[in-house]
């Protein structure tokens, strides 16, 4: 990625954060790996094994993770917002 492109992307995301904060919105974090499941098909997801030989998936997207967390714990917010790295 040229440095123009990284600047551009930069200025684009801080812009983005300043909008959602104002609206509202927390960011939060999204956990990188989850357990392997039936959402994606076999061609969708990057799969790998850990440490414990467990079948765990790259994010694919941003919502499943979201799902995961707010199933397990509902946040104190009602508005939130994430950037990350998606593997497909």
């Amino acid at each position: 990625m040229a440095t123009s492109d990284a600047l551009l992307q930069m200025q684009v995301k801080e812009k983005l954060i300043t909008i959602f904060r104002n609206h509202g919105g927390v960011e939060a974090t999204r956990p990188f790996l989850i357990p392997d499941n039936e959402y994606y098909t076999k061609s969708e997801a990057v799969r790998l094994l850990d440490e414990s030989g467990m079948v765990v998936n790259m994010p694919y997207d941003l919502t499943l993770s979201h799902a995961r967390q707010l199933a397990r714990c509902p946040p104190s917010y009602t508005k939130s917002f994430c950037f990350g790295t998606v593997f497909r």
